[in-house]
């Protein structure tokens, strides 16, 4: 075999190789019908695979099969109970803008080892801007509230400004939020093939339509 003979080969087998590599993370991605079972899922955990499968244009054996493959790839990481939250107690909502007063890494990890450990924190969220982190409070009222932000989140040493964004109202919520509470949520483990009946229509899904949302807030700045 000439060196030629080397060269091309190799050359070959690299071809193929990227065309492999292309095809696998192709097969990962998400195509159309993919999307369509997932979008009714976030509105329907429970739906039944029967009338899953009539949404999504699919036949009951294809949209168990899909649905399982998307369970055992991760994507569908598992299922939850939205509450109401008035029914659960909470009757008070807010954003906080958390600012720390050291930017390391060891401030980080003490302050989200501290949130962890909150109940009231249900989101905890690390951005950009002017302040290190975002979280959301659910709890039961303004006391309740003052609590957190006075006893709990006040006397963190990394703390050095804090930001209220006290919710007034809720015109739009995510699909996944339902009534606006999604903390307690009740984890069925491993996903199964069965499901209770749908909760929701053709017509009420395909209603959710893009519009901005305006939510109203009451500002409260402080610094700890």
């Amino acid at each position: 075999m000439s060196r030629n003979d080397i060269v091309s080969i190799s050359a070959w087998d690299c071809f193929w190789g990227v065309l492999f590599a292309i095809s696998a993370t192709h097969d990962r991605e998400i195509d159309p019908i993919s999307d369509k079972i997932l979008r009714q899922l976030t509105r329907d955990g429970r739906v039944s695979n029967l009338e899953l499968a009539d949404r999504v244009g699919l036949s009951p054996s294809a949209c168990l099969r899909r649905v399982q493959e998307l369970e055992r790839r991760g994507v569908i990481k598992g299922y939850r109970a939205v509450l109401d939250p008035a029914k659960t107690g909470i009757g008070f909502v807010a954003y906080m803008s958390v600012g720390l007063g050291l930017h390391t890494k060891a401030a980080q990890e003490g302050f989200e080892r501290a949130i962890s450990a909150a109940p009231q924190v249900i989101e905890c969220h690390n951005v950009t801007g002017n302040v290190e982190y975002l979280l959301r409070v659910e709890v039961a009222d303004l006391a309740a509230f003052k609590h957190f932000h006075t006893e709990i989140l006040g006397t963190l040493p990394q703390v050095s400004s804090i930001t209220s964004f006290v919710v007034m109202g809720s015109p739009r919520m995510n699909a996944l939020d339902g009534y606006g509470l999604t903390r307690n949520v009740l984890r069925m483990g491993s996903a199964t093939s069965s499901r209770g009946a749908s909760r929701t229509s053709r017509s009420s899904s395909s209603a959710m339509k893009e519009r901005p949302c305006r939510r109203q807030m009451l500002i409260l700045k402080t610094s700890c």
